[in-house]
């Protein structure tokens, strides 16, 4: 018997939770890290998460999460993204025949999509290491809502200090939060 093929996506890669976790890291997991990986992408150095594709430019590269254009999407000079890969559903990679909806860009679509908040209860995660802190709770706030809170800062400018015995003007911090609710059928995201 013969099988139709109903849908071909040429150069589209995509990574899920998992995926994005199984790329060894030296101190956080970096979604641009986990990108690196794949096939037409190269990083700029090893110290930093930015990447070329097919030789484009960095600024060749469209970055979305959940629809929205991210313009510099890279901390403290490009060494760390600035998003958390606890955070994502799944991250569509576009190396190449970029559908007509993600115009603009020559080399690549980085399309991310956040997860929602557990439904079942309510549960927290914290990570520290020498470069940074987060802090993520998640759970049902009320029937038919949930939340997902995410914080990081910045500590390697206080580590860099201890070694060399000056101030390094290398910090940041970020936060996200997103509230999704369920009312009868009906799907809405704050």
């Amino acid at each position: 018997p013969r099988r139709l093929l109903a849908e071909v996506q040429t150069s589209v890669h995509v990574m899920d939770r998992e995926d994005l976790h199984s790329v060894p890291v030296a101190a956080q997991p970096d979604i641009f890290r986990s990108i690196g990986i794949l096939p037409g992408i190269v990083s700029t150095s090893d110290v930093s998460s930015q990447f070329y594709v097919r030789g484009g430019a960095g600024d060749q590269n469209l970055i979305l999460m959940d629809g929205m254009k991210i313009y510099n999407p890279f901390h403290a000079f490009g060494i760390y993204s600035i998003f958390d890969p606890d955070l994502m559903k799944s991250t569509e990679v576009y190396t190449g025949a970029l559908p007509a909806g993600f115009g603009g860009r020559l080399s690549s679509v980085v399309n991310m999509t956040t997860r929602d908040g557990s439904t079942k209860a309510l549960s927290g995660k914290a990570n520290i290491n020498f470069l940074s802190g987060k802090l993520q709770v998640e759970g049902p706030i009320m029937p038919g809502f949930t939340c997902l809170a995410n914080a990081r800062k910045s500590l390697f400018s206080d580590t860099f200090s201890k070694f060399f015995n000056s101030t390094l003007p290398l910090s940041f911090y970020d936060a996200f939060i997103k509230v999704t609710g369920r009312i009868a059928g009906m799907v809405g995201k704050l």
